[in-house]
C-alpha cells in the first residue's frame, strides 16, 4: 500500500479531557484507515494555550503518507474528531477530546478560509515543535526557511513542556 501513496506529511493529535492516551492512541487508529502511519513521536504535556485550570493536554506528532488532498485530509480528520466526540465552538483554545491539526504537508502551502499549510500557530507552539524534531531532526520550516532547532531556539514560552510516555 505504501508504493501508491503520494503526499508526505505530519499531523498533530492533542486531548486534555478523558483518559488523554487512550484518545489519541485511539484517533492515530482511526487516522491510520486512510493514512500511512510512518513515525509517532513520544507524548508530550503541556499546559493549555491559555495557561488556565484546564487539565494538562496530551499531544504527539506523527507522519504520513495518504493520497488524500490536502482538503480531503481535513474533512476525514474533521470526521474522525466528531466520531470520537469532539464537542466544537465551545471555547476558543477550551478543552477538547481529541484535537487533530494539519502541521505539514510536503511542498504545500494553502491559505484560504477553511485551511492553512504549514499550520499558521506551529512556530508558536512547543507542543508541535519539540515533537516534530524528535521525529524529523532535519525539518526546515517552508516559509521562514528556518532548521526545527533554530524555531525552537526561539520559542518565547514552551507551555512547561515535559515528555510523559515514549511511543
Amino acid at each position: 500500500m505504501e508504493d501508491i501513496l503520494q503526499t508526505q506529511g505530519f499531523l498533530g493529535f492533542g486531548s486534555n479531557i478523558g483518559d488523554r492516551v487512550v484518545n489519541i492512541n485511539k484517533a492515530i487508529e482511526l487516522t491510520a484507515e486512510k493514512c500511512f502511519i510512518q513515525k509517532v513521536s513520544a507524548i508530550y504535556e503541556t499546559q493549555s494555550l491559555l495557561k488556565d485550570d484546564q487539565t494538562n493536554y496530551f499531544n504527539l506528532i506523527c507522519s504520513i503518507r495518504t493520497q488524500l488532498s490536502p482538503h480531503e485530509l481535513l474533512k476525514f480528520l474533521q470526521n474522525i474528531e466528531n466520531l470520537m466526540g469532539r464537542v466544537r465552538n465551545v471555547k476558543r483554545w477550551g478543552e477538547r477530546l481529541i484535537d487533530i491539526d494539519i502541521i505539514h504537508l510536503d511542498s504545500v502551502i494553502l491559505n484560504d478560509k477553511d485551511l492553512t499549510i504549514p499550520h499558521e500557530s506551529m512556530l508558536d507552539r512547543s507542543f508541535v515543535l519539540y515533537p516534530l524534531q524528535e521525529i524529523a531532526p532535519n525539518y526546515i520550516h517552508p516559509l521562514t526557511g528556518e532548521h526545527i532547532s533554530k524555531i525552537i531556539e526561539k520559542l518565547d514560552y514552551d507551555y512547561k513542556i515535559k515528555i510523559v510516555q515514549i511511543v
